[in-house]
């Protein structure tokens, strides 16, 4: 994909591609290339076994550890079989080790997860998806978990069928999916926070209104009157 292209990167970096501007022929083909140069590179894994599922050629194989963040996070693709049918490996499962380093962000991440596994039930040609803790990491993984995970909000599996990945167009978006399912979840996180700040202003900004127009009662004391005028005055 990128022949010819590839050259010895700089100090600290990893990858380092140059294209000839004059000599180039397809210059908005190349455009693309380069922008989607990380794509191509972290979705390899993800191509590879998507491309081996669709073509019914899936075999068993060792689980791809794609190292995500820094701080420990990673996913893992592994090919599965059927439980009915040892032989028949008909399914790719896509592993994420999930953590942030807010306790707010951590809770919620947490909430949605639990949510994103129940309410894919509702949605019949979704993948399946489960939530594990990240005291019970899932069989398939558990050896590669490492002491850094164990205090992670959890683990959340993929389960890709031949079905999803059918055609050329499912394959691709397949991938661009999971390469961005941990951006996706951090956008619903900052926008659940967003929302709940939004209301909790709302909300004081209700009470306030109330405040204002409430009547502060006189610390003078009331005049007493009797039922024909005359004032009355306690002894």
């Amino acid at each position: 994909l990128y022949a010819g292209m590839v050259v010895e990167p700089a100090p600290t970096y990893k990858v380092a591609v140059s294209v000839d501007c004059d000599a180039c022929q397809e210059k908005e083909a190349t455009l693309e290339k380069m922008i989607l140069l990380k794509r191509h590179l972290v979705g390899a894994p993800f191509t590879q076994k998507f491309e081996a599922l669709a073509q019914g050629a899936a075999q068993q194989g060792p689980v791809v550890t794609i190292p995500w963040r820094d701080s420990g996070e990673a996913v893992y693709v592994l090919t599965q079989n059927d439980p009915a049918q040892p032989q028949n490996y008909d399914r790719v499962c896509v592993v994420y080790s999930v953590d942030f380093p807010d306790e707010t962000d951590r809770a919620m991440c947490r909430i949605l997860l639990q949510q994103f596994a129940e309410q894919h039930r509702k949605i019949g040609a979704a993948p399946p998806v489960t939530f594990s803790e990240a005291k019970n990491p899932p069989l398939e993984i558990r050896p590669l978990v490492g002491a850094k995970q164990e205090g992670f909000v959890g683990y959340v599996s993929l389960t890709v069928f031949a079905r999803h990945v059918d055609s050329t167009e499912k394959l691709a978006k397949k991938v661009d999916l999971c390469l961005a399912f941990r951006h996706y979840l951090h956008y619903h996180i900052k926008a659940a926070k967003t929302n709940l700040h939004m209301r909790m202003r709302r909300k004081v900004r209700g009470w306030l209104q109330v405040l204002n127009r409430a009547a502060l009662a006189s610390e003078a004391p009331r005049e007493k009157k009797t039922i024909s005028g005359r004032t009355f005055t306690r002894k």
